[in-house]
């Protein structure tokens, strides 16, 4: 009797754990809501995110008929450099600060202790060195940035003004955004069309007294 019990126990147990949605109201709303959202999360990764992101000549064809709204901000084109360790960083800046031409030579050779990042950056997304004149051939003094526990410094190669031109490829992140947004605007809108919404007035009319 007593293995018959703790069998039936076991079997309880089995039952409301797979069953759990029948028995707990709470949990049943939760993996609905759960549910629905990984259907509407796959529709929209196939009608319009995997859709943008693989049809790119509609995404070189909406730069074309767009191209005047990506533009650069003030800008320069430089490197960041960045370490966790504040001595070998300091360390590394007075290197580079004697030679900076040699940048990329000096950097190897610091065996990975330092991470350089070269590109074309716009002001604002320089915050910590938002207050600093980056001028050509400036090399700023390290900061800490507490985001990432990184201490960094740039050296400025060259200074860019604003309202300049970004090419397809600088724009893209930005035409990718704009492209889905035009995707998700014309599904939308065919999802009404094929299943309109029909709005039971009298009903209505309850739910606001």
């Amino acid at each position: 009797s007593q293995v018959f019990s703790q069998f039936m126990q076991g079997k309880i147990l089995e039952e409301y754990q797979q069953n759990l949605e029948k028995y707990n109201p709470t949990f049943a709303r939760q993996l609905n809501e759960f549910r629905d959202g990984n259907m509407i999360f796959e529709a929209m990764q196939a009608n319009i995110w995997d859709k943008a992101v693989n049809d790119e000549q509609g995404l070189k064809n909406y730069y074309e008929k767009h191209k005047d709204k990506y533009t650069w901000k003030e800008s320069v084109i430089a490197v960041i450099f960045n370490g966790l360790d504040s001595t070998v960083v300091n360390n590394f800046y007075n290197t580079i600060k004697g030679n900076p031409i040699e940048w990329r030579s000096i950097t190897e050779k610091s065996k990975e202790l330092i991470q350089a990042d070269s590109g074309r950056f716009e002001i604002d997304q320089l915050p910590a060195f938002g207050n600093m004149k980056l001028k050509a051939g400036t090399i700023t003094a390290p900061v800490f940035r507490a985001e990432d526990l990184t201490h960094n410094f740039i050296y400025v190669l060259h200074n860019m003004p604003a309202n300049l031109p970004r090419t397809f490829e600088e724009a893209k992140g930005f035409v990718l955004n704009d492209y889905q947004a035009v995707l998700e605007e014309a599904w939308i809108a065919s999802l009404k069309k094929k299943y309109p919404v029909k709005v039971n007035t009298q009903v209505l009319k309850t739910l606001n007294r």
